[in-house]
């Protein structure tokens, strides 16, 4: 029988290939929903960072495939809010870019 792909297989991991190759040499599972960002360092190629869904920013080694760092974005919860608008516990990140200097990660 034919194992049927898991969701998070399909949806929320990231594979690098070399190109010259083809040959997959990392696969990085940390993201839980669906990734939107994936973008390199403009000073580093080693270094690059994924963000979706799940409110994870990551950063990455691209020659060992470890994670180097992660934030979580969370939001105070407000009475305010109605969860059925708005969940007040997570961001859904749908772009981020480094900064030119590569110091600052921005997100929206």
């Amino acid at each position: 029988l034919e194992k049927k792909p898991k969701r998070e297989d399909l949806c929320c991991s990231i594979k690098i290939w070399r190109v010259e190759t083809g040959e997959l040499l990392h696969v990085l599972r940390v993201h839980d929903q669906p990734t939107y960002v994936i973008v390199t360092h403009p000073l580093d190629a080693r270094l690059f960072a994924t963000a979706g869904y799940d409110s994870k920013v990551c950063f990455w080694d691209l020659e060992t495939g470890k994670l180097v760092r992660m934030f979580q974005l969370k939001f105070p919860f407000d009475d305010r809010l109605s969860p059925a608008d708005f969940d007040a516990r997570s961001a859904e990140i749908l772009e981020g870019h480094f900064c030119p200097d590569g110091l600052a990660f921005a997100v929206s």
